[in-house]
């Protein structure tokens, strides 16, 4: 296989073409980048002569000359707490800074948290033409049969091919943090990087185009055709673009306020009126993506109602798992909170789907590809 791989790769080397896809998946980057950064002043006033202004009344005037005074990096606190922050229970002084304080953490962690979703936007697209160009020309020419011929087994060459689609991918990702590093520091931005999850949302952004790849090589290598490659590609691309679930909406459409979560909000306001919010611990309930909220670990807000059957409400969560790019998309109820993905699981779950529907293609791709003739 690795004989394989060094050839894929010396024929990229040698093609003009992917090179000048992968400049597309800069130039993509860029832009894409660049409409992160232009969404909030906090970080791009630095390079203008625009001004902003902070505080419960905007008495504070912020601009280029004295923004990093106000930056989180001046704060004297953890990314992990800000992240944490409003979410469970952090260090009363430090949720202090953050809740009286003027500064613009919240909206650097905003801008920051914004980048990893992203990371599929051009990446996949380009694998999408990268793809059927590059292993479509292999059997156009005759060497995908001049391997087998040359004793090459089907596993080894369909497998060769998905682990350099991998390669690319990654390539294509790791440009992209490095774009997004280039505006940092065209910037002067010391972003709130809490590096546990952060990567974890980065993996789960490199195993969607993982997938995305999976299904195009598959697709490819089952039918031969650029063409077939190409629609199938192009319907997998529909839905990963998708702004929602639709089963979220009839997800949503079942959930029934009750008396009961009536009352349990009124000791919810009762608790933070006397203690501040800085007291509970938002989770999600993974087997139904319910909200709760509990207090020194006992449940004040309790998870959904649903006027459906507890086996239909199950099987309609099961199903939302089953989306590769769920967290991407977002949207349940008001449990959006980057962290409390994190926390609660919901990356783990999503990344366990993405293996599967990764191992899914490939099941079906490679076993088209071992019974159909080369031309």
């Amino acid at each position: 296989m690795r004989k394989l791989l060094s050839g894929y790769l010396f024929r990229m080397i040698k093609n003009p073409v992917m090179w000048a896809l992968l400049a597309l998946s800069v130039i993509a980057s860029v832009y894409f980048t660049s409409l992160i950064f232009a969404d909030d002043l906090s970080v791009t006033v630095i390079r203008s002569e625009d001004f902003f202004y902070l505080g419960d009344n905007d008495e504070v005037y912020v601009d280029a000359g004295n923004i990093k005074q106000y930056r989180f990096e001046n704060l004297g606190i953890s990314a992990s707490d800000l992240e944490k922050a409003n979410v469970v229970p952090i260090d009363q002084e430090i949720y202090d800074v953050l809740d009286k304080g003027v500064h613009t953490a919240y909206r650097e962690e905003w801008v920051l948290n914004t980048f990893p979703p992203t990371l599929h936007y051009a990446s996949a697209i380009v694998i999408a033409i990268i793809i059927p160009v590059f292993f479509g020309s292999l059997f156009s020419d005759g060497t995908m049969k001049n391997l087998v011929a040359c004793g090459y087994s089907r596993r080894t060459i369909y497998l060769s091919a998905l682990i350099y689609s991998f390669i690319v991918d990654l390539i294509m990702i790791i440009l992209n943090i490095i774009v997004f590093a280039g505006f940092c520091i065209y910037y002067e931005w010391k972003p709130p990087v809490y590096i546990p999850m952060f990567l974890v949302s980065i993996l789960v952004e490199m195993f969607l185009v993982f997938n995305v790849s999976a299904v195009f090589v598959s697709a490819l290598f089952a039918s031969a055709r650029k063409t077939v490659a190409f629609i199938v590609g192009f319907l997998m691309l529909t839905f990963v673009y998708l702004e929602a679930n639709p089963l979220l909406g009839i997800y949503e459409k079942h959930i029934v306020d009750s008396y009961k979560s009536d009352t349990e909000y009124t000791e919810y306001s009762s608790l933070a009126k006397q203690y501040g919010f800085n007291v509970f611990d938002d989770r999600i309930d993974l087997s139904n993506l319910g909200y709760e909220v509990y207090y020194n670990g006992r449940k004040v807000i309790s998870s959904y109602e649903f006027d459906l059957p507890a086996p239909v409400v199950k099987a309609i969560v099961a199903l939302i798992y089953l989306d590769p790019a769920f967290p991407v998309r977002g949207g349940i109820g008001i449990a959006t909170a980057d962290y409390l993905y994190y926390k609660s699981g919901i990356y783990a779950v999503v990344l366990a789907s993405n293996v599967l529907w990764i191992a899914a293609s490939s099941f079906i791709g490679m076993a088209c590809f071992k019974k159909r003739e080369l031309h």
